[in-house]
């Protein structure tokens, strides 16, 4: 999910290049590095979050949570 909502930003952000362009000084509004390293930040980050809650549901037994419900 993380992934396609980077690709999805990445589009929408190319499409408002034009404006956000007339507003920085010296840069593009198009620099590849910048979209690829933020994407990277942003699925890198939606990993982490979900590395805790899945080591944590694979120490859980599935019997013991299908009991629980």
């Amino acid at each position: 999910m993380a992934v396609v909502g980077s690709l999805l930003g990445c589009a929408a952000a190319l499409v408002a290049s034009r404006t956000v362009e007339s507003l920085v000084f010296n840069e593009s509004g198009r620099d590849p590095w910048i979209y690829g390293g933020a994407s990277l930040v942003i699925v890198a980050v939606a990993a982490a979050a979900g590395v805790l809650p899945t080591l944590r549901a694979n120490r859980i037994s599935p019997l013991l949570a299908l009991r629980a419900e």
